[in-house]
């Protein structure tokens, strides 16, 4: 996937509605990994719009949902946060049910973007803005090269990027 046009892709996205604190929400960032990638996608969003990167803004948790209830409170107990970029819907959506559960509404108070476009996104309250990926697709072309491998058939292309888009839904506030 575009891991990492998807992470700045989503940061422009909350810029572009005027966010400036944005807080960064991802399961533990590993070097060369898909959240790293989402990462640097943030970062340099928030450079190229001379938005100084804040480390307190960047909550590295589990993706269960004891954590991402316990994150969206936290997240919501900072005044200063007015958007929230998650590289999994899935800890998007318990971020959102965390800022609901401590009195705040999304997007009133603070927007939330997510990564994947999984069909829970469809259903969270409000529904959630997100960047898509074929997941689908990215299985099938996965399963098609262990195939040519587990056959021993030669493997023209390792490296196949598959593009990212920004799915607009509910959970984003211009300020």
């Amino acid at each position: 996937m575009e891991d990492y046009k998807g992470g700045y892709t989503a940061t422009k996205y909350l810029i572009d509605h005027n966010h400036k604190n944005i807080a960064f929400a991802s399961p533990p960032i590993r070097e060369h990994g898909v959240v790293y990638e989402r990462f640097q996608g943030y970062k340099d969003a928030l450079a190229e719009a001379s938005i100084p990167f804040r480390k307190d803004l960047v909550f590295e948790r589990e993706l269960d949902v004891d954590t991402t209830l316990e994150l969206g409170s936290t997240i919501a107990k900072q005044d200063d946060i007015t958007a929230v970029f998650s590289t999994a819907d899935i800890m998007a959506a318990g971020i959102m049910a965390g800022i609901h559960q401590s009195g705040k509404k999304v997007p009133d108070d603070i927007s939330v973007v997510g990564f994947d476009d999984i069909n829970l996104c469809r259903i969270t309250s409000p529904q959630l803005t997100t960047i898509h990926q074929d997941a689908s697709l990215k299985g099938t072309l996965a399963v098609n090269i262990l195939m040519d491998l587990l056959e021993k058939n030669p493997i023209d292309n390792r490296d196949v990027i598959l593009p990212i888009s920004l799915v607009e839904r509910a959970s984003v506030k211009k300020i």
